[in-house]
């Protein structure tokens, strides 16, 4: 298969954590906002197999001498080894060693659910200012004695922990697990310190909008997963990996980022699978992108996966009076309005920046979903989670449409 030119975007906007008062509130005249978009690129060399579960050792081993596998890897800490990252030597048609594969060790009777084509989504940041560099930070104050209420995945560049806001232990508690984690893990570093050294920090801008929107409101926890590099680039093989981490443990999972697949010939059969596997568990919010495209005819993901415990979110406008303008939208695709332009972020002298994008309507929504969760003891579906969001959120008439039409605040 042969893929024609796929785009892909991540909303990753300017936090500011360091700098003067007088510094913030000059920038906080203006709305501040970094562009992205690249193309999504296409490893040629690797492919991603999903095996069923326990399947022995010797016989994956096997499977990777068939195939002429040159090297391998695993998910770390994850350890029933479902997923492996195989790759291939020069020369190799990628394509067709997937078919191959297909043919051979998939269907019912084999050891091999789906193998996909990984790939790389990459972004090209721009900011009229960059963030001081800084120290990593001790999270480990940070950790929740005990689990207790909601717990929520984010998926994205980490956590800086030592931000001012989080005042509170508030990080998941994994050492009940017996994993190599202490609350979460870093796929990039594979390592247990999930330290957000993205430029503009996006995952920390996340996790401050779901921290303040449920701290002294419910019990919660937050699972940060490191799925991007300090370039806001990520891998599907970690995002996959972050994802089959995350799902058991969390009853919500935040994602606030996606590429474009205008083609819709990109096998992401592997995502639809872990999401299958807990669509009674689980629900996945993702913001729905920034291009101003309808999602209907040009695929944005994950928002645009069709599984009933995804919700995708769209922007609505400073005054939540409207879409926000570069918001995508879709009457199939996209679910649900919350505001997503010029959101106050406060730094520790009390200045505000304002910020703007779907990665930051997403964990507005994240916030109410969890409430929600909390408000009947975590004994609903995703898909009754989806029906009271209906039912609680505003009917709207704005500009583009959603499937709902409905604003979450």
């Amino acid at each position: 298969m042969k893929y024609k030119e796929l785009f892909v975007i991540i909303g990753f906007f300017y936090m500011c954590v360091g700098c003067s008062k007088e510094e913030v509130l000059r920038l906080s005249k203006d709305e501040i906002k970094v562009h992205t978009a690249s193309k999504l690129t296409e490893d040629t060399k690797r492919l991603i197999v999903q095996f069923k579960e326990f399947v022995p050792d010797w016989k994956k081993k096997a499977l990777r001498l068939k195939y002429q596998v040159t090297a391998f890897d695993v998910c770390a800490n994850c350890p029933d080894g479902v997923l492996e990252l195989w790759l291939f030597g020069e020369g190799v048609d990628i394509e067709d060693k997937k078919a191959s594969i297909k043919a051979g060790s998939g269907g019912p009777e084999g050891e091999i659910v789906a193998v996909n084509t990984d790939f790389k989504f990459e972004t090209k940041t721009v900011s009229p200012v960059s963030l001081p560099l800084v120290q990593q930070a001790d999270f480990r104050t940070k950790v929740v004695e005990q689990n207790k209420g909601v717990s929520i995945a984010v998926l994205d560049t980490g956590i800086y922990a030592d931000h001012p806001a989080f005042t509170e232990a508030f990080l998941y508690n994994t050492s009940h697990l017996g994993l190599q984690d202490i609350a979460g893990w870093d796929f990039v570093n594979n390592d247990e310190n999930c330290f957000d050294d993205h430029e503009y920090r996006h995952g920390t801008m996340v996790t401050y909008l779901l921290y303040t929107h449920l701290k002294e409101r419910i019990p919660f926890q937050i699972l940060p997963v490191k799925i991007c590099d300090a370039k806001g680039t990520a891998s599907y093989f970690n995002l996959l990996c972050g994802l089959y981490y995350a799902l058991p443990k969390v009853q919500l999972v935040n994602i606030s980022m996606g590429w474009y697949d205008s083609s819709k010939k990109l096998d992401m059969s592997i995502f639809e699978n872990l999401l299958s596997a807990y669509k009674e568990e689980v629900t996945v919010i993702c913001s729905a992108g920034n291009q101003s495209k309808n999602a209907d005819q040009v695929g944005h993901y994950p928002s645009g996966f069709q599984s009933s415990n995804v919700i995708s979110v769209a922007a609505a406008n400073t005054e939540s009076a409207d879409s926000a303008s570069f918001t995508n939208f879709g009457s199939s695709s996209v679910d649900f309005f919350a505001k997503g332009e010029r959101i106050g972020y406060y730094n520790s002298e009390g200045a505000v920046l304002e910020i703007s994008g779907t990665s930051f309507a997403a964990p507005l929504v994240t916030a109410v979903a969890a409430r929600e969760l909390h408000a009947r003891k975590l004994k609903i579906t995703p898909h009754e989670l989806i029906k009271r969001l209906c039912n609680i959120g505003d009917s709207v008439v704005f500009s583009v449409p959603v499937k709902y039409n409905k604003l979450l605040h």
